[in-house]
């Protein structure tokens, strides 16, 4: 006989409860073997939220191992310590090889850096004297200084800008990782 909408409907509610009678066990294992293992049993509550209102907690808990040499709660403890110090170990292990990387590039990146930057006044500095050049030839009439620039240009002002450009281009090799937000 086929289900109908309205058989569907009218058919009552059936209200799911958590059983008594079995109690949820957790067991921790130590990997390591140095200590005995913790087991952790736990009996649920009762649900009836439908007459209390609020949610169910557990009613009992203990921790107890028969092979323990002392508390379980402790041999637990103990072995998280344990964890937490080998997982610093291998992380100041892994970070010293990568600091000695990172500190001989940020040391080449610092110094390419004070090059490039240093260069780029030094050719502002050019590129002041070309200026004042032009004012003098055009507006004053004196050549002077313009001959002296062109005079001096292939012998400081090309090696000036080549640096810049070579710098520039090189701190792109040495450039800082950037975090992504």
């Amino acid at each position: 006989e086929a289900l109908t909408t309205e058989a569907v409907e009218s058919a009552p509610a059936i209200e799911l409860k958590p059983r008594d009678d079995t109690p949820v066990q957790m067991q921790i294992k130590d990997i390591t073997g140095a200590k005995p293992a913790a087991t952790s049993n736990t009996a649920a509550a009762k649900n009836d939220s439908s007459s209390q209102g609020s949610p169910s907690a557990p009613t009992e808990s203990s921790a107890s191992s028969p092979a323990s040499f002392g508390s379980s709660a402790s041999s637990v403890d103990d072995s998280l310590q344990q964890l937490l110090e080998d997982a610093k170990m291998m992380q100041e292990e892994d970070g010293s090889a990568v600091e000695e990387e990172g500190n001989t590039k940020a040391k080449i990146r610092n110094a390419l850096g004070t090059i490039v930057t240093v260069d780029f006044f030094v050719v502002c500095g050019f590129l002041l004297w070309f200026l004042a050049g032009i004012f003098c030839s055009s507006v004053l009439k004196d050549d002077t200084v313009q001959i002296a620039f062109n005079s001096n240009f292939q012998a400081f002002v090309q090696p000036a800008l080549g640096i810049l450009m070579i710098g520039a281009i090189a701190g792109n090799f040495f450039k800082e990782d950037e975090e992504e937000l």
